[in-house]
């Protein structure tokens, strides 16, 4: 199964909620992958440390993945000529984090977005989708990564579940992360009239993708507004949250239970840390996507 986490805009903790839920669902003994889609402002990496014998090893910086290969770079080889399949056992690279129980069973690997040195913005930005997608097969290629992702490729065990992080707005690449690859699509919204503007734009968008496919692969659309201040005004909050379910219905289903979310709060905001896997949190959020997974 393949899970895409999007927002129409930025700040909204998108790339915060995914490394919660990966820490979560690998503590349920889950074989995750994670998959870095935000090409042009990657970042989930940073949420973790490298897999090694000291666990004090500091968290993944962008110079930590400057000769790091990952996707970026197996799609330009692609779309120049290359025709061997990527070598999906020595892409991925293993993760950890203090909050990861290894007595549970689970594990979590990266799809990195691609070698983050110098060279890597002009990488992604002279990449085209639209030539990738008609003149080198790209929807089959596609479809060929996620399988290998989610059934294995040689050495390299099928995960569970691949959990992307797509890139914000209207763009090509969101519409591969929104319509093409996932099984669930969480869509994240700020809980004001532009964020839920936003959502019901994607998800409409999705709804037309759907309907042109004859056996579609996305099954849910998880509508989930996100640093929803449960200190602060209960009737403001709650007026938004109508308006929300009132602008949103039949687009999906609207998480707006306070299990469906990472309980927000401002001192937890700064740093955007993962709090998953502490004591006083040790299951992860989204009891609706847990059920669904």
């Amino acid at each position: 199964m393949l899970i895409t986490f999007y927002s129409f805009k930025g700040g909204v903790g998108r790339t915060q909620l995914l490394a919660n839920m990966a820490i979560g669902l690998a503590n349920h003994g889950l074989d995750l992958v994670l998959m870095d889609m935000d090409l042009e402002s990657p970042g989930l990496h940073t949420y973790f440390h490298p897999r090694a014998h000291e666990r004090e090893t500091p968290r993944l910086c962008d110079q930590d993945l400057a000769e790091t290969p990952g996707l970026i770079d197996v799609l330009t080889e692609h779309l120049h000529g290359h025709q061997e399949p990527p070598d999906l056992e020595h892409l991925l690279l293993p993760l950890d984090h203090p909050n990861l129980k290894p007595d549970k069973g689970g594990r979590i690997r990266l799809l990195p977005p691609g070698r983050l040195n110098a060279q890597y913005p002009q990488r992604v930005s002279e990449f085209s989708w639209e030539r990738f997608y008609q003149e080198a097969h790209g929807y089959a290629y596609m479809e060929y990564l996620r399988d290998r992702l989610l059934s294995g490729d040689g050495p390299h065990r099928g995960a569970d579940l691949v959990l992307v992080d797509s890139r914000t707005g209207l763009t090509d690449v969101g519409s591969i992360c929104t319509g093409q690859l996932p099984d669930i699509l969480v869509i994240l919204f700020a809980l004001h009239a532009q964020g839920i503007d936003g959502a019901r734009q994607i998800a409409r968008s999705v709804d037309a993708y759907r309907s042109h496919i004859d056996q579609p692969r996305l099954k849910h659309v998880l509508l989930l507004p996100a640093r929803v201040d449960d200190n602060g005004s209960k009737e403001d909050r709650d007026n938004m949250l109508k308006r929300a379910a009132a602008q949103l219905a039949r687009r999906g289903t609207l998480l707006d239970e306070l299990g469906d979310r990472i309980p927000y709060e401002r001192s937890r905001a700064y740093g955007e840390p993962v709090v998953i896997g502490r004591d006083e949190l040790p299951s992860p959020p989204l009891k609706n996507l847990r059920a669904l997974c």
